[in-house]
């Protein structure tokens, strides 16, 4: 179970981070 947890939670950070990069890109052609 702890594993499955902490796999999870890797997933979710991947996940922000993912959204956080398509967040700067967009931020960054909004700007030009």
């Amino acid at each position: 179970e702890r594993e499955v947890a902490g796999r999870t939670e890797a997933e979710r950070g991947r996940r922000t981070e993912a959204g956080h990069e398509k967040l700067k890109l967009a931020s960054c052609k909004h700007r030009q």
